[in-house]
């Protein structure tokens, strides 16, 4: 069915087209058999040189394996703010996703040469990528140990006082158990703010969360298998997905006259993967299990069972570096002012900048709205 459904995308363009290769396991899939169902292509990949996320390595090792030229389209520091303000034009509506901005500047690369691309696009929410659906899983198993849901907040205190990259997503995880499913789904899955932060940020008292989140909840009521994982997946592919990720990516790629195609969203595939228990896509080990087979096949087993990175990006360097100056020249503004708790957000700005937290998505989303109110004009 997959082959199936790459070779509908790839046989219909009757001009030659292009891959885009993260080096995951979606796009190196689609790498594969694009390479296999078409012949002669290319991939594209974009890097960032002398930084610690960057996978170009991988993406090499599958182009090399399947036979595929590579390109790597290097996003240097000195690119970064002429992208960033490019891209800020180019956007009808504040879209606080940082990898708009180097998926942007790769489909320009990519387009030089190529008409069309193929990639990887909603891979994560049919085969079940996310570490939101393995935390899911594990909030499922907590439900049923009442005394033990109650006693994890403590651990946040201690939490805090460790020296550890990663602690943010665990204390994360903790103050997110107590709301609805759907509410945990979206806030474990965007990286933005806690309803409690968004008060704050606003000045507010409270949400009402159940109109915030209505369409969500209409959703999880439309679905009617038990099965809990499937049922967040459903969820991201009515929300999350549309909304945002395909938005974004269909907005990158046509600023840059450049069609991009997502195999794996072929309708067929997608409701048979839905007719399958979640067991084969997630476990509390692992994710995407039966995409992991299937790709183990067609490029090396190393490429495959790795650590997933997703299409990451280093914002939070660059919001301390070549960002920061512009950024910062708005998050000073009077409209910054008029909208928010101006000392909540200078207070998360110092702390990322002094690199106490990771606040670069939250700042991403304040510096947008900014931005848009002050490009339209609204004064009221």
């Amino acid at each position: 069915m997959i082959e199936q459904a790459v070779k509908k995308r790839v046989s219909s363009a009757d001009i030659p087209l292009c891959v885009f290769l993260s080096g995951g396991v979606d796009s190196s899939l689609v790498c594969a058999l694009t390479k296999q169902l078409k012949g002669d292509s290319e991939s594209f990949t974009v890097s960032y040189p002398g930084n610690g996320i960057d996978e170009s390595e991988y993406a090499k090792m599958v182009a090399d394996y399947v036979g595929i030229k590579s390109n790597f389209c290097c996003f240097n520091d000195d690119e970064v703010l002429p992208v960033f303000k490019e891209v800020l034009e180019y956007l009808d509506e504040p879209m606080a996703d940082a990898a708009i901005f180097p998926g942007y500047f790769l489909s320009r690369s990519a387009q030089k040469i190529f008409k069309i691309a193929v990639g990887g696009d909603g891979g994560d929410e049919i085969f079940g990528g996310y570490p939101k659906y393995r935390a899911q899983k594990i909030a499922k198993i907590l439900e049923q140990i009442p005394f033990l849901t109650h006693a994890l907040p403590l651990a946040i205190g201690l939490l805090r006082r460790l020296p550890w990259e990663r602690k943010n997503n665990y204390i994360k995880f903790i103050q997110v158990l107590k709301y609805k499913f759907a509410i945990r789904n979206f806030i474990w899955g965007s990286g933005s703010f806690l309803p409690e932060e968004v008060c704050e940020l606003v000045g507010i008292d409270s949400l009402d969360l159940n109109s915030i989140f209505k369409e969500a909840f209409d959703y999880e009521g439309h679905f009617r298998q038990e099965d809990i994982v499937n049922k967040a997946l459903y969820l991201d592919c009515k929300i999350q997905l549309p909304d945002w990720y395909l938005m974004k990516t269909d907005r990158m790629s046509m600023a840059a006259s450049l069609e991009l195609r997502s195999p794996l969203l072929d309708k067929c595939l997608a409701e048979f993967l839905f007719t399958l228990p979640s067991k084969y896509k997630v476990t509390l080990r692992d994710s995407k299990c039966l995409l992991k087979a299937v790709v183990s096949q067609y490029v090396p087993r190393n490429a495959v069972y790795r650590t997933k990175q997703g299409f990451r990006v280093p914002f939070d360097y660059w919001l301390r570096t070549v960002l920061k100056d512009f950024v910062e020249e708005f998050l000073n503004s009077s409209e910054c002012e008029r909208y928010f708790n101006k000392d909540y957000v200078l207070r998360l700005w110092k702390r990322h900048l002094e690199c106490k937290e990771d606040n670069s998505f939250k700042i991403l989303r304040i510096f947008n709205f900014i931005y848009f109110v002050s490009k339209i004009g609204i004064t009221n």
